[in-house]
């Protein structure tokens, strides 16, 4: 599993990625298979992310926004990706830590990335 700085990945990096041995890379919005040949493209929700600067003095504006956007989530949805980083504002961490507690009381559960590579493998895809 890799997942690329800001989510964002060329096609030379994805060959590399392929001969290091790497199955699976996550992306802003979407998976990349690279275990299937042709490579499966997975389209996926887009991410919820504190870090839009890199500077966590930057982010605390999102901290409201995102907590917003967490209420109005349609509570259908098979799959929320959160992503957490250190240096995150102390309150955003805060925050996706009680949102990954309300989500696991309404339910939902915490996948590992190695559980998700099969399931992946049979899903609707686009071949690239």
């Amino acid at each position: 599993m890799f997942i690329p700085p800001a989510w964002k990945l060329n096609d030379s990096s994805i060959k590399v990625l392929e001969k290091l041995g790497f199955g699976l890379v996550e992306m802003q919005e979407e998976f990349l298979l690279l275990s299937h040949k042709p490579f499966k493209k997975i389209k996926v929700p887009k991410i919820s992310n504190w870090d839009s600067t890199g500077h966590p003095e930057k982010n605390i504006p999102n901290i409201v926004r995102d907590r917003r956007r967490f209420k109005l989530l349609d509570r259908q949805t098979e799959m929320i990706r959160i992503a957490m980083h250190p240096r995150d504002p102390h309150e955003a961490l805060k925050d996706q830590i009680d949102m990954i507690y309300e989500l696991k009381d309404q339910g939902y559960t915490i996948a590992l990335y190695k559980d998700l590579i099969p399931k992946l493998g049979e899903a609707p895809y686009t071949i690239i």
